[in-house]
């Protein structure tokens, strides 16, 4: 089923998306450059995911790239100190975060779901568009 989205933030150019990952130093797949590039900071109609140990997790919204907002990727990951390795792209209504997260040998990296308050990672999915597809 298609998504819907919500709530979605100034339009992006191709440019702001080469700039990310120049500045991340990542390489984003490609199903979530259209999500950035279509439906910048939006927020899709359907919101569920399950992560290993639990159903109904929900997802807020998919987080800005552009500064111009107070909420941003490049805060995010400023604030919770984040490794390389892991790149936040969306948020839940407790204070988590989505990530991707990039391992050695891995061609396209996997999502998780950063948890604040314990400092801790719950996988998700296998890569991104798994994700998307698994939304409910």
């Amino acid at each position: 089923m298609k998504l819907e989205w919500n709530f979605v933030k100034m339009p992006l150019v191709i440019k702001d998306i080469e700039k990310l990952e120049f500045d991340f130093q990542i390489s984003f797949p490609l199903a979530y450059k259209k999500i950035l590039y279509h439906y910048h900071g939006g927020r899709p109609n359907k919101r569920r995911f399950i992560t290993y140990t639990r159903k109904e997790r929900v997802i807020k919204s998919f987080l800005p790239i552009k500064q111009d907002y107070t909420v941003n990727v490049y805060e995010v990951r400023t604030w919770l100190k984040l490794p390389k390795t892991m790149f936040p792209f969306a948020n839940t209504p407790s204070g988590d975060y989505l990530c991707l997260c990039s391992g050695e040998g891995e061609t396209e990296p996997i999502v998780v779901l950063y948890h604040h308050e314990i400092d801790g990672v719950e996988y998700v999915s296998k890569n991104f568009q798994t994700f998307i597809n698994a939304i409910y």
